[in-house]
């Protein structure tokens, strides 16, 4: 099989295993203590603002957010003041910079990102049932391979692309 016809593989693969892997918990599913359902796209930015706390050191702004998810400013904004009026996150003042919103999770953000985890955890303990230890840690170090590559080599590729493809 030629090169270009793996990368749509690749793609094509990388795309449904998104769609899969965020799949688990259908909409409108209660994961915190009381009445409250939450979206799944909720859901979905409160699992990506728990990686983004672990995942980097200081307090996280709106514009961090909209950079994480790939949202204009006023969409993250927007989402966020949803989230807070779920008591999902809390907004506060970077007391390095007092201009600039801060964004946290609260602890039933933390508990509903908990059950997602739980969730999709458990799925996947039974999709992967009957994969031996070895398989699964070889299944993980090519897909952190993959992820690292993206890491190192994306930044130039998306620039030889805007280039290649004259876009803007």
């Amino acid at each position: 099989m030629a090169t270009e016809e793996l990368i749509d593989r690749i793609d094509r693969t990388l795309m449904r295993m998104r769609r899969l892997a965020i799949k688990p918990v259908p909409n409108d599913v209660n994961l915190v203590e009381g009445e409250q359902h939450l979206s799944h796209g909720k859901m979905l930015a409160c699992t990506l603002l728990a990686d983004i706390q672990q995942n980097r050191e200081g307090a996280i702004s709106i514009k961090d957010v909209a950079a994480f998810l790939d949202l204009e400013h006023s969409t993250a904004s927007r989402l966020m003041s949803e989230l807070e009026a779920d008591g999902l996150i809390e907004r506060g003042v970077d007391p390095e910079d007092r201009r600039r919103t801060t964004i946290a999770l609260t602890p039933a953000g933390l508990a509903a990102v908990d059950g997602l985890t739980e969730v999709r955890r458990w799925v996947m303990m039974r999709v992967l049932d009957g994969w031996d230890t070895a398989e699964l840690d070889r299944l993980v170090h090519d897909l952190e391979r993959v992820i690292d590559q993206f890491h190192v080599r994306l930044p130039d590729a998306i620039r030889a692309a805007q280039d290649h493809f004259k876009l803007p």
